[in-house]
């Protein structure tokens, strides 16, 4: 509706390239018509700077606001400093953009975890950043929060969420592999004082340095400044932070190493930011190789946010590292949560316990806790006790893969590694039989998934138990060979 302008995503960052254009090359478009730059901000106004201030939009006024506002905040704030000749209308334009950024930050935790996982860290956290840089460039200084805890915490989650190579803790809609920003990461670590942070840009950078200029795509404010950074990053020592055991309390999530193996695990629930029905879903990396994985996003299409989300086979819970109970996968919705979560770590183990119970159908289960325990001689254990309402069950135990798999030996899943290394599941042969299927990835949303995995096969392998009975105990040992 060309009456009532809708101010979204690219919208806003149209007008952002369209302000910096007027702002590098205006004196050359005024050598060939004098109405290019007086339209220009014309129509940023009417189209981004005027209805913005409304803030009629649902994803402006919704509680659980996500990175949809410090995305189109940071845009608006560069258009109204450079296009705004109003002082008073400008001053009021990027207040507003001040307090809906706050409104972002105050709706995470206080560790500054991002619960949308770390692809979408550069799109929430890395606009936060893009806010407040403008904020310090523009007031010299005067307005300035890196020093705040929470701002601190938003920083380092980015590198604390990286397990090896290109490989990231990807939960909800995130990716398993990023090519990241080294050089925003490294302006941002400098900001905010974290030499770890810096030294792991820079390793971003270096690793991807003939790309690192290329300022195609969204974001171009932060490309821009990303050139003046370019020098320094590249004199700047890269290295990988050492990261120990990882516990963010707001969303749940904890990481753990030991003797050659990772995992990742979270309780929180199923009404998450691109959320995925997935509580109490885990996944393990050896070697630095993904063995267990969480599938991770697919092509965007209609129907990826419309009512049928999560009949999409990677949103849905059985296609995670969970159980199928007698039938059921979880549920979405906020009454979908981990319940009793306790994260412990001592000398000897890190373990996240939950009861995941409520995030299935009443009918099907009454209690469901599940233990992930890392200890420091590298095995891991998952540990699910159950409790369901029925004489006669059935459950199925779900696990991802790309790793080619040997499940012919009762009682054990053995996972080949590309570096000829192997890694061992154990499970009870008496109680449970192994399968496996390879998924054939020719729907709409699939071509995201296999790009994901750099186009490897991707398993599903499923243990079936043969019991039926109404309450126990499922144990599975993993180690490194």
């Amino acid at each position: 509706d060309v009456e009532d302008p809708v101010v979204d995503l690219f919208a806003a960052e149209t007008a952002s390239v369209l302000a910096w254009t007027d702002y590098f090359v205006g004196n050359a478009l005024d050598t060939t018509s004098k109405l290019l730059r007086p339209r220009i901000t014309y129509e940023v106004k009417r189209r981004i700077l005027d209805p913005i201030m409304i803030a009629k939009y649902n994803w402006l006024k919704k509680p659980d606001v996500n990175n949809w506002v410090p995305w189109i905040m940071s845009n608006c704030i560069t258009a109204s400093l450079i296009l705004e000749k109003d002082e008073k209308k400008r001053s009021e334009l990027v207040y507003f953009a001040m307090k809906n950024t706050d409104k972002y930050i105050n709706n995470l935790g206080e560790d500054g975890a991002v619960n949308e996982g770390p692809s979408y860290w550069f799109h929430a956290v890395g606009c936060t950043f893009d806010v407040l840089d403008l904020l310090e460039s523009a007031t010299n200084g005067k307005v300035s929060i890196y020093k705040e805890p929470i701002v601190q915490g938003m920083a380092s989650y980015i590198y604390k969420m990286h397990i090896s190579d290109n490989y990231f803790i990807n939960v909800a809609d995130a990716s398993p592999q990023l090519n990241p920003d080294g050089l925003a990461i490294f302006r941002y670590g400098k900001s905010v004082g974290n030499e770890k942070m810096m030294a792991f840009g820079s390793w971003a950078f270096h690793r991807k340095k003939p790309e690192a200029l290329n300022i195609r795509g969204s974001n171009r404010s932060r490309k821009l400044f990303n050139i003046l950074a370019k020098n320094e990053c590249d004199a700047y020592p890269s290295e990988l932070p050492k990261v120990g055991d990882i516990w963010f309390p707001s969303i749940q999530l904890m990481s753990a190493r030991s003797k050659g193996l990772f995992v990742a695990s979270h309780g929180g629930h199923n009404a998450e930011s691109h959320n995925h029905n997935d509580v109490g879903d885990f996944i393990v990396y050896a070697a630095g190789y993904p063995v267990i994985i969480d599938v991770g996003i697919g092509t965007y299409t209609a129907k990826t946010f419309s009512k049928d989300r999560y009949k999409i086979w990677n949103n849905s819970s059985g296609f995670h590292n969970l159980p199928i109970i007698n039938g059921a996968q979880q549920n979405s919705g906020r009454a979908a949560e981990a319940t009793e979560v306790k994260y412990q770590n001592s000398k000897n183990a890190t373990s996240l316990s939950m009861d995941i119970s409520s995030a299935y159908p009443d009918s099907v289960v009454n209690s469901w806790k599940r233990k992930i325990e890392l200890d420091k001689k590298g095995v891991l254990q998952i540990i699910d006790t159950y409790q369901l309402p029925k004489t006669k069950n059935t459950i199925d135990q779900v696990f991802m893969t790309t790793c080619n798999t040997q499940i012919d030996k009762p009682g054990r899943i053995v996972f080949e590694l590309p570096n000829k290394q192997t890694v061992v599941l154990q499970y009870n042969a008496t109680d449970w039989v192994a399968t496996k299927e390879k998924l054939i990835l020719n729907k709409q949303e699939d071509p995201g998934i296999v790009s994901n995995w750099d186009g490897k096969d991707i398993w599903r392998l499923m243990l079936t138990q043969k019991t039926n009975e109404s309450s126990g105990t499922a144990t599975y040992l993993i180690n490194l060979k």
